[in-house]
């Protein structure tokens, strides 16, 4: 067997444990200290055997993989919280909040962010925080006016605040299933009001719910590989990334839009209040008349 001293030795820096198993070592034994305040007494443990120059490949690979989304969502947050200082616009620092906290929910959700707490009760009231922040972001990106629409989603974003603080103290079984439905339904009633504006002609209504299905869709993919039903590839393993990223970026465009739709109408106006000028100026000559 290996003491505590030399498994700290032979352990490679990933944000799973792992450990360098040697050419002459036959029979390896795992043991896993119990912790007295956990109630779980099953542990599912997924253990993987690897050549160590495909562990590197696949650490690098994650790497560049991770930095290079995680390095558009910065990019994006920096990018609108810049556009809300220069324009006050509200949407930019809610799109930025919501890009954040989805952001720091999959860090966790992926182990870059790690503790026992963090693992269970943590992970389950961020997934419910960003359930609330979608629905907080969305209402607003829309525009909503419907009064029976926008009761509902301050009831449910209320009701999502509450139920971050309870997910953090919650145990983490029960916690899971509470911030997951609710998040599950918040997806649904997102789908729903921005479906019943996009046939309006709202504009950002199309591009946030073109997101929402990108993410859905990643989501599935992410649920599909978990029950083995796919192959484990890069892509496929963190799918929930790449559906995060390609939600952001889309809602960007609709920033992009929705800026261009506004600029038009003002200058359609302009020409409107231009053409009114030059007509009473032309009616003003044939009273001087």
């Amino acid at each position: 067997g290996w003491s505590s001293d030399r498994a700290k030795s032979l352990r490679l820096r990933n944000r799973y444990p792992s450990f360098k198993v040697q050419d002459d070592i036959s029979e390896l034994l795992i043991q896993f200290v119990g912790n007295n305040k956990l109630k779980t007494k099953k542990l599912t443990l997924p253990i993987s055997i690897m050549k160590l120059e495909d562990f590197y490949e696949k650490q690098n690979e994650e790497k560049t993989l991770y930095s290079f989304f995680y390095g558009v969502i910065l990019l994006l947050i920096i990018y609108n919280i810049f556009n809300y200082f220069t324009s006050k616009y509200i949407n930019y620092i809610l799109f930025s909040l919501f890009a954040f906290v989805l952001s720091l929910t999959l860090m966790v959700f992926v182990s870059y962010l790690k503790s026992v707490w963090l693992s269970g009760s943590g992970l389950n009231g961020f997934v419910a925080l960003s359930g609330t922040i979608l629905l907080l972001f969305g209402k607003s990106y829309i525009d909503l006016k419907k009064d029976n629409v926008l009761n509902l989603c301050s009831k449910l974003i209320k009701g999502g605040f509450v139920l971050t603080l309870v997910c953090f103290f919650l145990p983490s079984k029960v916690g899971a299933g509470f911030s997951y439905f609710y998040l599950s339904v918040n997806l649904i009633i997102a789908l729903w009001f921005s479906y019943g504006e996009l046939r309006k002609g709202s504009v950002t209504a199309k591009y946030f719910f073109i997101s929402i299905n990108i993410f859905i869709l990643f989501a599935i993919i992410k649920l599909l590989f978990e029950f083995n039903v796919l192959a484990p590839y890069l892509l496929i393993e963190n799918s929930l990334l790449m559906g995060t990223s390609f939600m952001l970026i889309v809602l960007s465009f609709g920033f992009a839009e929705y800026i261009k739709v506004q600029r038009d109408e003002i200058s359609i106006r302009a020409e409107e209040l231009n053409d009114a000028n030059h007509k009473l100026k032309l009616l003003y000559r044939k009273i001087e008349k």
